[in-house]
């Protein structure tokens, strides 16, 4: 995972290897370093350096450990108060690992993650309907604090491929709300329905960085819709279209 939440347990893993002899071996599969015994410890920083928690790293099959003895040494750690955000806000930890051995040699690598603490959620309430040949979908929001959200969804057609990106910003009041998350009917004319919202994700946009919320998997599957029912006629929105102009500029300069 990239982001967690208060009270998500967070699983650091840490495994040590030999480092390639030369560019040619960066590739190969490395081996467990022979020398040793090796101690391997870590602890967790806040996004300014500083140090919140020790890491406990274990390879004893217990827990986050899947398989005792295999050189995947394992630390959890659940996210409490300390360092968290304020609410629809965000901010990022790291954590160092330090393997260390009887011959004074060590190893010193960096990870991260988001901490995040999102002003509003998805339910897991949707619905949907067609508006003008394009396909609307809604999802229920619980705000704790009024803001700034942003929603953004994969459209699968009925064989779980994915034909369609689309996101939606919108200013909600504290409380049960609603969001549209609209698809523009040119995209699904040909396509095979009931159409499935793959992934979705509700994202804080109050502060940098943003406070990203949870993946929603499969999470809500469309009436089966008539290819008939979705406009054929081109995309108009001249804003959008301009905006699209610019970024397919800068991709490919």
């Amino acid at each position: 995972e990239v982001r967690y939440e208060l009270g998500d347990s967070v699983s650091v893993y840490a495994q040590l290897q030999d480092r390639p002899l030369s560019d040619a071996d960066l590739l190969t599969t490395p081996q467990a370093d022979a020398r040793g015994p090796w101690g391997i410890s870590g602890e967790l920083l806040s996004q300014a350096g500083e140090a919140l928690a020790a890491l406990t790293f274990t390879d004893d099959g217990k827990g986050a450990d899947e398989r005792a003895g295999d050189g995947v040494f394992t630390a959890t750690y659940t996210l409490n108060e300390t360092g968290q955000p304020a609410i629809g806000r965000a901010t990022n930890f790291a954590y160092r690992v330090t393997a260390s051995n009887d011959a004074q040699e060590q190893r010193i690598a960096f990870g991260g993650f988001q901490y995040s603490h999102p002003a509003a959620h998805l339910t897991g309430k949707y619905s949907d309907r067609l508006e003008n040949g394009s396909l609307i979908i809604a999802a229920q929001v619980n705000v704790k604090q009024a803001g700034r959200v942003h929603l953004a969804g994969v459209i699968n057609n009925a064989l779980g491929t994915p034909i369609a990106l689309s996101q939606h910003a919108a200013e909600l009041e504290e409380g049960l709300q609603w969001i549209d998350l609209p698809v523009y009917g040119l995209l699904l004319g040909n396509a095979v329905g009931p159409f499935t919202v793959g992934s979705l994700t509700l994202t804080t946009t109050q502060g940098m960085p943003n406070a990203l919320g949870e993946v929603a998997e499969n999470a809500h599957t469309t009436a089966a819709y008539p290819p008939t029912a979705f406009t054929d006629k081109p995309f108009n929105r001249v804003n959008l279209l301009d905006a699209a102009a610019r970024l397919q500029a800068i991709a490919n300069p």
